[in-house]
């Protein structure tokens, strides 16, 4: 098999393209038409810009020239999807699965193309395929991608597993910005604001609003009594306030049952920050400690770690100071 051909019609197409095939172990015998690969990377190209007719039709042609070569295949079928041809995109995954067991694909491949086919089921609110093609997409590759994660997630919140739906959102929104932008992406992550703001709808606010800035933070008695809040609308934050003594040890905490609460501690000036945490309470709860560096007051912020989507009916906070 000629390696720099498959070199240059793979690792250049695809290492940085969607979640799409990787290099292949073996390259198609070299007489085939050279013109497909520009023809690949073009429809490629056509995708992420969103124009996803002229992707389908130069990958249709693309297959016309090379029917047994997967990768036309998988693109067509994501383009086909952002084109509403939902049948389409799923027969072209299924054709890309069919196809890749005569080439030495790795499990890096194939992860790629269950999460292809998994995307399609998604749309088509096939919720039980969609979640078992994403299990066998996170367990074949330690490289998980962000729409992997989102998928499971969405998936998962429909079949009614708040709880690792959640996880999984939270997962993907945590590795997304180290990923190149694409309309499966872009897709999935829209898809997941919508199904955060129906989980999360607005609720009462506090008797401690308004307390959206430092200004009118609320006094908190490091006593480790809790005084009760809540995340009302999107976007909602709450601050607190307490005088420490330098050389001072305090523990600032959240405690709820479902609230996924992330907490920042800043310093006298309200600016500065000196410490945050997202989970290092138990199962969704804050907590962190600091040593005052100087005598002042301090100050606590708490929001939700899904920001503008996520709400919370109540949650505890409370400090301990030695």
């Amino acid at each position: 098999m000629h390696k720099t051909f498959r070199a240059v019609a793979l690792l250049a197409l695809l290492l940085a393209a969607v979640p799409a095939l990787r290099a292949f172990g073996q390259a198609p015998p070299v007489s085939f038409p050279s013109q497909t690969d520009d023809l690949d990377a073009l429809g490629l190209s056509l995708w992420r810009a969103g124009q996803y007719e002229s992707s389908i039709t130069t990958l249709t042609q693309s297959i016309s020239l090379r029917p047994s070569w997967p990768v036309a295949y998988n693109t067509r079928s994501l383009a086909r999807a952002a084109n509403g041809d939902l049948d389409g995109a799923l027969a072209d995954a299924e054709m890309t699965m069919s196809l890749l067991p005569l080439l030495s694909a790795t499990p890096e491949d194939w992860a790629a193309v269950f999460d292809t086919r998994a995307y399609a089921h998604l749309l088509m609110e096939q919720w039980d395929e969609a979640l078992e093609d994403y299990d066998a997409a996170l367990t074949l590759t330690v490289n998980t991608r962000p729409a992997y994660v989102l998928g499971r997630g969405i998936t998962l919140l429909e079949l009614g597993d708040e709880r690792q739906g959640l996880n999984n959102l939270k997962w993907g929104m945590l590795i997304t910005q180290a990923y190149p932008v694409d309309p499966q992406l872009t897709d999935l992550t829209e898809r997941m604001h919508a199904e955060l703001r129906e989980l999360m709808p607005e609720q009462e606010a506090d008797a401690f609003e308004p307390d959206d800035r430092p200004t009118e933070a609320n006094s908190l008695p490091l006593d480790g009594s809790l005084q009760m809040h809540s995340l009302h609308t999107g976007g909602d934050i709450d601050w607190v306030s307490f005088p420490l003594e330098s050389g001072q040890r305090v523990l600032v905490f959240t405690r709820s049952e479902s609230c996924d609460t992330y907490l920042t501690l800043f310093g006298p000036d309200g600016r500065t920050i000196l410490r945050e945490d997202d989970d290092g309470g138990e199962f969704r709860d804050s907590e962190l400690q600091v040593t005052a560096q100087e005598t002042g007051t301090y100050y606590a912020q708490v929001r939700h770690f899904f920001g503008d989507d996520g709400t919370c009916e109540s949650y505890a906070i409370g400090g301990r100071a030695s």
